[in-house]
């Protein structure tokens, strides 16, 4: 009788792992037979001449890189059960910054706009610490945040500090110089409402400096201080925008003219920029390249065992 109920026992232990071995072997099958994850879509960010010229003319400010995609792909949640992208969510954030006009706690945010900042284990708070149009102050009972316009400009007492002291070559100076200023960064809508006004003043005192553009297509301009020494009178300055600076060909003719240049220099510059062009039409072309190519769709030939989705039900079985 015992050596019948140890039979049994050893009969029922191989059953046991003869399933296992069929239930480990199934999630095997499963496992392959799962879509491979689509990889992302390779996107390149192109931005325009102006945008790119703003982007030289003042200090980087940090958080400003738009690429960082685990960032762009976070969903912010809603106390109402609702969820926004983070780019959204930072639209709400700073348009409520900008209209309370103060510094906020976390909880008068929360009660605004319904988001709570330590979600996501800190990562939202962390990161609009990096918007350029973001304050984080720290506070040891609770971390506030407050709107900052560009360049710092609040008043007229912080558009005349940074206007008197910006410099037209700040980027050759020490590393905190104040860099020129563009007049199209200095709106009502993002600064103070008076702006225009105390931005006219200061050049009607002669305190500050402006530089038109070269190309009369563009009404921006920069502004930075006033340089030291006596300003030009008006007739040196209707002499100077009188002046007209030869292009092209005539412009070569001229230098040559005045021993300013010799053949061999304008032909080694022409050489170097036709370089340069092709090098930089070989990258587009690569780069364009690599976005057109797409994967070939394979069409199923074997009819003879089924077709696709009746494999699929096959094997999911």
């Amino acid at each position: 009788m015992e050596a019948a109920w140890a039979k049994a026992d050893r009969e029922a232990e191989n059953h046991k792992a003869k399933m296992a071995a069929k239930e480990e072997a199934r999630a095997n099958r499963e496992m392959l037979l799962q879509p491979a994850a689509k990889k992302p879509k390779h996107e390149r960010k192109v931005h325009s001449t102006a945008e790119q010229r703003q982007r030289r003319m003042r200090a980087p400010l940090p958080g400003e890189d738009a690429d960082n995609e685990p960032v762009q792909q976070l969903r912010v949640f809603k106390d109402d059960g609702s969820d926004v992208t983070y780019a959204r969510a930072v639209v709400e954030i700073v348009s409520f910054l900008q209209d309370y006009d103060q510094e906020a706690t976390q909880e008068e945010v929360r009660r605004a706009l319904g988001i709570d900042l330590l979600q996501q284990d800190g990562m939202l708070l962390d990161e609009l610490e990096h918007h350029p149009r973001i304050e984080r102050i720290a506070d040891p009972a609770s971390d506030r945040l407050r709107y900052k316009p560009p360049y710092g400009v609040r008043n007229r007492g912080m558009l005349v500090h940074v206007l008197t002291n910006a410099q037209p070559h700040a980027k050759d100076l020490e590393p905190d110089a104040l860099r020129p200023v563009l007049r199209s960064e200095l709106n009502p809508d993002e600064t103070y409402a008076g702006v225009d006004v105390d931005v006219d003043e200061l050049l009607a005192e002669g305190r500050v400096a402006r530089v038109e553009p070269s190309d009369k297509r563009h009404t921006d301009f920069l502004l930075f201080a006033m340089p030291p020494g006596r300003p030009a009178i008006e007739e040196v300055r209707a002499l100077w925008r009188k002046e007209r600076v030869p292009q092209g060909t005539q412009l070569q003719e001229e230098l040559l003219k005045r021993n300013l240049r010799s053949k061999d220099e304008l032909a080694k510059r022409k050489e170097r920029k036709a370089a340069e062009l092709k090098a930089a039409k070989e990258r587009a072309d690569a780069e364009k390249g690599k976005k057109d190519r797409t994967g070939s769709i394979r069409t199923w030939k074997n009819t003879h065992l089924g077709t696709s989705d009746e494999l699929s039900e096959m094997f999911r079985r």
